[in-house]
């Protein structure tokens, strides 16, 4: 019997490195984003509900976070770091799209992985791509959401051992 699950597409600065595994269910405190720092160029990783863009959403739509306030404010963040390319028109637009239509996962699947580098806490994932649908989904009060895993391409060892050819 044929599987019929339509393959997943993987944004083209993903493929290089990792390949779409399976999709699963995974609390949304246990999917940590990556802050980038433009004066430092160093990622700084939390749970998506301490982010900029997670409070943005709560304050867009009125709602009262639990969570402690963000240092970094939205506005700032977006100035300062040239790669977050969705402007908040945009971001606006996806948090009405996502709130009238649903999150579809198997269309654009929040992706994610895991790294030997930073196990703890256990069962922590990191978004590799849809920061900004995770925000909004993490807001709207989604305890649990479907993620689309991706697997590395190549083992830790033999990353290791082209990073030791890289020497």
């Amino acid at each position: 019997m044929k599987n019929n699950i339509k393959p997943i597409g993987i944004p083209p600065f993903l493929e290089t490195n990792f390949i779409f595994s399976h999709f699963k269910i995974v609390s949304v405190d246990k999917v940590y984003v990556g802050l980038i720092n433009s004066d430092l160029e160093k990622i700084k990783y939390v749970n998506v509900k301490k982010s900029p863009h997670y409070y943005f959403v709560c304050e867009y739509l009125g709602i009262k976070s639990s969570y402690k306030q963000s240092t970094i404010n939205y506005f700032d963040y977006i100035k300062s770091n040239k790669r977050d390319l969705k402007s908040e028109i945009k971001f606006i637009q996806l948090i009405e799209s996502i709130k009238k239509n649903g999150y579809n996962y198997k269309e654009n699947p929040i992706l994610v992985y895991r790294t030997i580098k930073k196990p703890f806490p256990l069962g922590r994932f990191f978004t590799a791509d849809g920061f900004h649908r995770l925000s909004i989904l993490a807001a709207l009060g989604h305890k649990n959401i479907n993620v689309g895993v991706l697997k590395r391409k190549q083992s830790f060892i033999s990353r290791l051992k082209k990073r030791f050819n890289e020497i």
